[in-house]
């Protein structure tokens, strides 16, 4: 099935596409992709997460989003650093893809897209955190990323602490990390999920 990709540098496009947005998101609750969104997140969390996005996309955001046939499949919001001296770095967040298409190389086609962006924008490295030990954790770590810090007590949720990963990676890495024949699309999803 053919990805379709865009940006959206606009808060005014979330009043259109954020039910579909947050459908996404909490359908990651299921497998604790995103801990605290769940079936029963109310509208009231909605409400929050989407002005929340509104917000960031009014700044230095860009929200890649990747849809099959009108439906949303595939999210990351890249977020660039706004001070004259980091504004060379940007933060990945909220990646998520679809239950049904994981394993399927859009991954690697998202990842590529935001190389692209990046150069555009004049993003020379990349940024993230993610929850140690999750499948996550191990794609971006196979994708290159490294830590460069350990947080304890990153997360809480249902009276539980969860420790997390800061991570970075240089665009040209990640670039390089793409074109190399052996980070294929066959191998992305199957062999971190089975680690």
């Amino acid at each position: 099935m053919q990805m379709n990709y865009s940006w959206i540098d606009s808060p005014l496009v979330i009043d259109v596409i954020g039910d579909d947005l947050w459908s996404l998101l909490r359908s990651t609750a299921q497998d604790e992709a995103i801990l605290g969104f769940s079936d029963e997140a109310d509208s009231a969390a909605k409400s929050v997460y989407l002005n929340n996005l509104k917000h960031i996309l009014k700044g230095r955001g860009h929200l890649l989003v990747g849809s099959i046939e009108g439906q949303i499949i595939v999210t990351c919001l890249l977020i660039q650093q706004s001070l004259q001296t980091t504004n060379h770095i940007a933060e990945l967040q909220k990646g998520v893809i679809a239950n049904a298409y994981r394993g399927k190389g859009y991954l690697e086609e998202a990842l590529q897209r935001i190389v692209i962006k990046s150069k555009e924008i004049g993003v020379s490295r990349l940024t993230l955190d993610v929850r140690e030990g999750t499948v996550a954790h191990k794609l971006w770590s196979y994708w290159g990323f490294e830590s460069f810090g350990v947080l304890d007590d990153y997360a809480r949720h249902n009276g539980k602490s969860y420790r997390g990963h800061f991570m970075h990676q240089s665009v040209d890495d990640l670039e390089r990390k793409l074109s190399c024949p052996k980070y294929s699309k066959e191998k992305t999803f199957s062999n971190v999920k089975s680690s």
